[in-house]
């Protein structure tokens, strides 16, 4: 099999479930497939909540829940399923995801402190995109938000340089920033 060729994953999946139904990782990598074959929302939905009903402390599928809430704009939801793939395992992208949502809310305290945490669980391997997408939101509180705070600011902004490169419109936005500041 191909890597990336969700569509004969999803076939063998599918056969395996058929023979043992019970098997709730099946049923979760199947719910992956439908995702990256823009299936039917329900289906991913429905394959999910299988996978759940199966062994319910499977922190990956709350947290996917959670995301699919998210783009429904359903936050209440979303944030309860992240809570409750959080009580389950300390995963980067779950704390990265619920992190997002207090951005968006303007709930900089909270997402300050989620975003810490992502860096905080991936900080061996900086090259991450969880932790590139941490550092630039804490990045964007510590230079725009009511945390702003420019001696902070300053040292975010030098590792976006270094994470994102200069050429980057992350690093375009760090000279930018770092330039203003200079001029000042």
């Amino acid at each position: 099999m191909v890597r990336g060729d969700f569509g004969k994953a999803s076939t063998f999946l599918e056969s395996a479930i058929r023979q043992n139904g019970s098997d709730a990782e099946s049923h979760w990598m199947l719910a992956q497939c439908y995702q990256k074959m823009h299936r039917k929302e329900s289906m991913v939905v429905d394959t999910l909540h299988k996978s759940l009903d199966l062994d319910a402390r499977n922190p990956k599928a709350w947290n996917h829940l959670g995301v699919l809430a998210k783009l429904r704009d359903d936050r209440v939801l979303a944030r309860s399923y992240f809570l409750k793939a959080l009580d389950i395992e300390d995963l980067p992208e779950t704390h990265l995801n619920m992190a997002i949502l207090h951005y968006e809310d303007g709930e900089m305290v909270q997402a300050r402190d989620g975003f810490n945490k992502v860096r905080d669980l991936l900080r061996a391997d900086m090259t991450l995109d969880a932790y590139k997408e941490a550092t630039w939101r804490l990045t964007m509180i510590y230079s725009y938000s009511t945390l702003k705070d420019e001696d902070v600011a300053r040292r975010f902004w030098a590792q976006v340089l270094e994470l994102f490169g200069r050429d980057s419109f992350q690093g375009k936005r760090a000279r930018n920033w770092l330039e203003e500041v200079k001029a000042r």
